[in-house]
């Protein structure tokens, strides 16, 4: 990548930025071999601003403005040429190299640039991140690295768009409405599982209390919920097994004074059934291949544990 193009735009962008946001204050930039990163300081900065200034800066650099370098012997002497000289003094000493884009910019910087603005073709923030105390790094893009990445994005745009059955403009209206469908859709499942593992059968066996579920599609991470309080305040034994389509995910758990290995378990699980998991001691996660007889299986199992 042509650092000229980088840092050209760079100064041609944070002029613009600072002119919307007078807070924003340039820390340091570092150029990449396609992505750049500009670190600053604000109060405040958002995307929308970014964006603006970013617009400013494609005008400008469209207008192919002449871009020339002016040598003074200190800050104070550039500042009384050029009063609003972007100037971060204590990086400065002389003698001080001014970077003037024609009747936009004028920043003292000792980094190569362009002569002319149109040199650099294009500028495009790709993304904005908020860091610790104030601080915000933006990435950008700049030359044909830019324009074939504001391509893919639009191609992107577009296939969302159709997916979505929706235009570009409502793209976001209809992901938060697949997102709001997702968490109720989430929160029912949830309420669903917590019946099913309410009402499953208890057994008793060896001494031991154990509890099978078993149905379809229940969200498992809410099964291991339950799970984990059902072991410790009953003092038992768990298998859960649910049907995802192409097996069966299940948990196998049980209350860690128990003293018996659920692993030694899950492979007996394993070696009558097909699948694969791991986990600790008292709680065992993973997938089987069938449960056919799954339950007089595991009771194979634990009377072999117990009789050992």
């Amino acid at each position: 990548m042509d650092i000229r193009k980088a840092h050209t735009s760079e100064h041609i962008f944070m002029r613009a930025l600072t002119s919307i946001n007078s807070s924003v204050r340039v820390r340091k930039v570092e150029h990449g071999d396609l992505v750049n990163e500009i670190f600053v300081e604000a109060m405040d900065l958002s995307w929308d601003e970014v964006v603006d200034a970013a617009r400013i800066a494609n005008m400008v650099i469209l207008d192919d403005r002449p871009i020339r370098i002016e040598v003074f012997d200190s800050v104070g002497e550039a500042v009384r040429r050029y009063p609003d000289l972007r100037a971060y003094e204590e990086r400065i000493e002389p003698p001080v190299r001014v970077v003037i884009v024609e009747g936009f910019d004028y920043a003292a910087c000792r980094m190569p640039h362009l002569s002319r603005t149109g040199d650099a073709y294009m500028f495009l923030p790709v993304s904005l991140n908020k860091a610790k105390r104030g601080r915000y790094i933006i990435r950008y893009l700049v030359g044909f690295a830019a324009l074939d990445y504001a391509l893919q994005v639009s191609r992107l745009a577009d296939e969302v768009s159709n997916r979505l059955s929706c235009n570009i403009d409502d793209v976001l209206r209809a992901i938060d409405n697949l997102v709001d469908r997702n968490v109720d859709a989430n929160r029912r499942l949830r309420k669903i599982t917590k019946r099913i593992f309410n009402s499953s059968p208890e057994y008793s066996f060896h001494g031991y209390r154990v509890k099978y579920i078993e149905a379809p599609g229940m969200d498992m991470d809410e099964v291991g919920r339950l799970a984990d309080e059902w072991i410790r305040e009953y003092f038992g034994i768990i298998l859960a097994v649910s049907d995802v389509g192409d097996g069966y995910r299940f948990l196998l758990a049980c209350n860690e004074r128990l003293n018996l290995d659920m692993r030694t378990v899950a492979r007996g699980l394993f070696n009558k059934l097909g699948g694969r998991g791991g986990g600790r001691a008292n709680w065992v996660m993973g997938k089987l291949d069938s449960i056919e007889s799954i339950q007089s299986i595991l009771y194979d199992l634990l009377s072999s544990i117990d009789r050992g």
